[in-house]
């Protein structure tokens, strides 16, 4: 018995979100981008829910991208004002670099039930990406 594997290709989607980069001197400030996802296909198995996509890249938009050893000290500001919710830092591994944020992105899609692989390019604003595959 065969299993049918097809390639979705789907529209670009884009998500806002803030970060900062600890090691990288003009990147230490708090700031953020427009990110840009092009070229998005998902190898698929059987039924995929379209909502179930743009919820785990929704996750993203309009939070915090922080290294994921700062979590703790990020969770304590939240715990001081009502307006901000836990859930607006999400900890990306090692650093919220354009790759680092990039495989995170791929780590969630890939939890989607019948997605089997995730290949896309992650812009950090107009000029500037990297290829997942």
């Amino acid at each position: 018995m065969w299993r049918m594997i097809r390639t979705l290709i789907l529209e670009d989607r884009t998500f806002s979100a803030a970060h900062y980069l600890p090691e990288v001197a003009v990147c230490q400030r708090l700031h953020g981008h427009t990110y840009f996802i092009k070229n998005l296909e998902l190898d698929v198995e059987g039924f995929v829910d379209f909502r179930l996509v743009d919820e785990a890249i929704g996750e993203f938009d309009h939070t915090v991208l922080v290294p994921a050893d700062h979590l703790l000290i990020w969770r304590k500001i939240f715990n001081t004002h009502d307006f901000l919710r836990e859930s607006i830092a999400i900890p990306i591994e090692n650093s919220p670099t354009v790759e680092n944020i990039s495989l995170s992105l791929q780590s969630r899609l890939r939890l989607i039930p019948g997605v089997k692989e995730v290949r896309f390019t992650l812009f950090e604003g107009p000029h500037q990406g990297v290829d997942i595959y």
